[in-house]
């Protein structure tokens, strides 16, 4: 899992999640969200967070573990909240709009009061001199600083209530960190069973604990925070059915100078036992602005792993005028299907004269 991650260190695996699905009983055995089935086999722990209507603050936990190539429920559902604008779209998440980002994030990094915790994570106890910068303007923004109290805004790590007495950092906007759009986003203690979070995910400190220490770094988890759509029921034995097609972007290099060739590829898993046809939709974002997006399509999708460069995925060159300076992310996702989280990557353009 560390591998897949150097390999994708820019790249979010991270969207909307419509029809995320909710676990429903197929028989005796519990059907597991849709979404599951498209992560890395790497990924062996992994907790969803479902919000059912559109703006709500209140959300349902379930958690999962993968055994081969199925997906077993350990704890949930569970009540929690989010953000008190419910959540935001995808790409939406900006500093101090309320709302909790969607998408796929990793959970490596846990804290707490406790000076110990039984977690599998990486777990650091917080003191008054912990803080967690939240101004963008500042070059810590997004980050955790030890110290004395920053001069910029900041979140303090020990508060002065449970909320943080046990908690775990989603990594939201940490890898890269574009300045506004989000930080300290975590998991942690609610305050009560009704009260939204900032942008957060909370829910009761006993649940907190429980998943506290069934989390194992080895077992590589992350957390899927998105809007229910439809309930699944479909042959247990085959969970290619639930998510037919499996997107990810894996670039060469992710600085590039203006006019330096863009390189990267295009990896499609077709699950299906047949070959498909599949039409793809590119989009473009410049500093979080979409800049194009046009549609490709393949006529014989192979029914396994195939890939395409960007030049005949139908990317196009981007960075070729001195505008194009900035973050730009590339997102794929199969067009028509809005249960298909996209794929994503983030490649920073710098002057010709750069380093």
């Amino acid at each position: 899992m560390r591998q897949f991650f150097q390999y994708f260190k820019i790249l979010v695996m991270s969207g909307w999640l419509w029809g995320l699905a909710t676990p429903v009983m197929f028989g005796e055995e519990i059907v597991a969200p849709r979404a599951l089935y498209s992560l890395d086999t790497t990924i062996r722990q992994a907790v969803v967070v479902e919000v059912r209507k559109a703006g709500s603050a209140k959300a349902e936990i379930t958690s999962w573990e993968r055994n081969n190539d199925s997906w077993s429920q350990v704890f949930g559902p569970w009540d929690a909240m989010v953000g008190r604008r419910g959540l935001a779209q995808f790409n939406g998440k900006r500093e101090g709009d309320g709302k909790t980002p969607t998408g796929i994030f990793e959970l490596r990094r846990a804290f707490g009061y406790e000076t110990k915790v039984s977690t599998g994570l990486s777990y650091r106890p917080v003191t008054f001199k912990d803080f967690w910068i939240d101004d963008p303007a500042s070059p810590q923004y997004n980050q955790w600083v030890t110290g004395p109290v920053p001069r910029v805004s900041h979140e303090v790590l020990r508060r002065n209530d449970d909320l943080y007495r046990y908690a775990v950092v989603i990594e939201y906007n940490t890898n890269p960190i574009v300045p506004s759009w989000g930080s300290a986003i975590f998991l942690h203690v609610w305050r009560n069973a009704d009260e939204p979070t900032a942008g957060c995910v909370a829910m009761a400190q006993g649940h907190m604990r429980s998943l506290l220490h069934w989390l194992q770094a080895r077992l590589n988890p992350v957390i899927l925070v998105g809007r229910g759509g439809p309930r699944v029921i479909a042959d247990k034995d085959d969970p290619g059915v639930y998510s037919p097609l499996s997107i990810q972007i894996k670039m060469k290099k992710y600085t590039v100078k203006i006019r330096e060739p863009i390189e990267g590829t295009v990896i499609v898993e077709n699950k299906h036992p047949m070959m498909l046809p599949a039409v793809f939709k590119i989009q473009l974002f410049h500093d979080g602005n979409q800049a194009v997006e046009r549609i490709t399509s393949v006529q014989q999708l192979p029914s396994w792993k195939t890939k395409f460069s960007f030049k005949n995925f139908g990317i196009p060159v981007f960075n070729t005028h001195a505008n194009a300076e900035g973050l730009w992310r590339i997102v794929v996702t199969q067009q028509g299907k809005e249960n298909r989280y996209p794929a994503q990557a983030i490649v920073r353009v710098i002057p010709a004269t750069g380093p």
